[in-house]
């Protein structure tokens, strides 16, 4: 008997024991792409345990106390679930910013430790300029980081001499490749946004986005902004977000990782500068490919920012024999599309692609006897098409399948999974908890 887990994040517990009566359990536990509201967080851990005390349950069934014995009890499978939940978290890259308060860097050095990207102040409002600018984003671009610059922004002064001054700071150090953000903070005694209501701080942060993207065609443009100016309504919508929020003082990157990713106002944060100690340190929600690939232009904000769902059931329900019948999804954990009706079946809408995958416990499913599982396409309650088909086999102790979901959908059509129970009884579905990833297109 033993554990393993595969590349995929799938956690198997197997008993060969040179028996006919081999056995596989298999649990694959659902990447982490969102930040939970409270209630849902809980429903997550409570589903989590409940999934390991079936495991463990099922291994003191079939092989009685010499599970522990054998060092296959819960805190192993706990342990290896833990350890597979960190290798599946979501993508992450290291990062910092510096402007003329630090001094002079070692950036090779920060390379070498594993930095991807670095941003240094290049201007703030309508005529300053950060002195160490240009030695700053030059040994950046050398040690081969994203390089990306930020203006301190000033709403109360003219927009355009302020993106003017940040445009000919930048100028010759923005080539392909490099990112623009605005720096949109309020002094603590309030001067650079005196005489700015919420909706003109708004609209000129819109302005200088749009005068610095302008100048740099195909190039990203972010803003920096906490969530004091979030929830204040000072940040135009669908901007990438660098966001600061410091929970622990000083921190290395690894608390960071391992944290929750920040949700301000029910904002996604692109890249979340966690500490200032003893230097300002961020991370960006992505892979380092995956940032350097964004920055350069070369996908779409979709690519960037997936959305998550995240369906289940309510109480288990009853598959009879003989039909292809539709899971109807009565738990709604996250449906960031909005593609699900609650109590409905369809769980994604064209056009889009994604990918994920759907967890099922069977009781009552004979051992040998089988439930297929497949996912159909639907136009309104036409079926269109039908997808390959996944056979569940019986085991004697209960039956447990994880179904991968990835396919891409054309404009109009609905996603569903059915299942078609081939035994001569009935059987229940105990639980169906659905985890996926979504890309909309077009």
């Amino acid at each position: 008997m033993g554990i393993t887990i595969s590349a995929a994040g799938t956690v198997a517990v197997a008993n060969t024991g040179g028996t006919a009566n081999a056995s596989v359990v298999v649990f694959r536990p659902a990447a982490r792409w969102h930040t939970w509201p409270p209630a849902h967080r809980q429903d997550r851990r409570n589903h989590r345990d409940d999934n390991l005390d079936q495991l463990h349950v099922h291994l003191k069934q079939r092989h009685g106390h010499r599970s522990c014995g054998l060092g296959v009890g819960r805190a192993r499978v706990v342990s290896a679930l833990r350890q597979t939940q960190k290798e599946v978290r979501m993508a992450t890259c290291r990062g910092m910013d510096v402007s003329a308060h630090q001094g002079t860097q070692d950036w090779a050095a920060h390379k070498k430790d594993g930095v991807v990207f670095a941003f240094a102040k290049a201007s703030e409002g309508q005529h300053t300029r950060d002195p160490k600018f240009d030695n700053h984003i030059t040994g950046i671009t050398k040690a081969g980081m994203v390089p990306g610059a930020y203006h301190f922004a000033w709403p109360n002064q003219d927009v355009a001499q302020e993106a003017a001054n940040y445009i000919g700071a930048v100028k010759s150090h923005a080539k392909k490749g490099f990112t623009h953000w605005l720096d949109l903070e309020r002094y603590s005694d309030g001067r650079n946004y005196s005489g700015r209501s919420a909706a003109q701080i708004r609209s000129w942060a819109a302005a200088w986005i749009a005068a610095v993207r302008k100048a740099f065609p195909g190039q990203r443009v972010g803003i920096y902004t906490s969530g004091d100016d979030l929830a204040a309504g000072h940040v135009p919508a669908g901007i990438p977000l660098w966001y600061p929020a410091y929970p622990w003082g000083a921190a290395p990157y690894s608390k960071a990782e391992a944290a929750a990713r920040p949700k301000p106002s029910g904002r996604d944060p692109l890249v979340w500068q966690f500490t200032s100690q003893p230097l300002d340190r961020s991370i960006a929600y992505l892979s380092e490919a995956g940032l350097r690939a964004w920055a350069a232009g070369d996908t779409s904000e979709e690519d960037d920012m997936p959305q998550y769902v995240n369906l289940g059931l309510a109480k288990p329900y009853t598959l009879r024999p003989g039909g292809w019948d539709s899971i109807e999804f009565t738990n709604e954990w996250s449906d960031e599309t909005g593609d699900h009706v609650t109590g409905g079946s369809v769980w994604a809408r064209g056009p889009a692609r994604f990918t994920g995958s759907i967890s099922l416990h069977i009781a009552g499913l004979p051992a040998g006897a089988v439930v297929q599982a497949r996912m159909s396409e639907y136009e309104g309650d036409t079926h269109q098409a039908d997808h390959p088909i996944h056979e569940i086999i019986g085991t004697a102790d209960g039956t447990f399948a994880v179904i991968p979901l990835t396919k891409r959908l054309g404009k109009g059509h609905g996603m569903r999974v059915r299942l078609l129970n081939q035994a001569k009884a009935p059987v229940t579905v105990s639980s169906a908890v659905l985890t996926l990833v979504v890309w909309k297109e077009g």
